[in-house]
């Protein structure tokens, strides 16, 4: 199974936070705080939320992706209130790169969900 995760690197550390799609259900998931997730999408192509999905607080992560066979699920989405530490040499399926517009967004509601703990 390949993880998919979201990663931030300041200095030497790294976190990352997980991609989950819930089964196809979002944030609708029973169990699932809405307020610590985005949605995460391939550039160009437009965020959706999904039926009966809440209206997401945070904003939409579009990403750049590292090759033409990437693909996101409508339903991914970036879950900033999971957060775990990593090492530099594991191994991570490569996504892309978020856009440089979205980049603040990302570290931002990383660290403010980092700070709730």
């Amino acid at each position: 199974m390949v993880r998919t995760h979201i990663l931030e690197s300041i200095r030497i550390l790294t976190s990352i936070s997980p991609i989950f799609t819930y089964g196809g259900r979002a944030t609708t998931k029973s169990g699932v705080e809405p307020s610590e997730h985005a949605i995460i999408h391939i550039q160009g192509t437009r965020p959706r939320s999904m039926p009966g999905e809440a209206t997401l607080e945070k904003k939409s992560i579009a990403v750049v992706p590292a090759g033409s066979s990437v693909r996101l699920a409508p339903a991914s989405r970036i879950n900033f209130g999971i957060q775990h530490p990593i090492q530099h040499n594991v191994k991570v399926k490569d996504l892309g790169t978020v856009c440089d517009e979205d980049m603040p967004y990302l570290i931002g509601y990383f660290r403010m969900e980092k700070d709730r703990e």
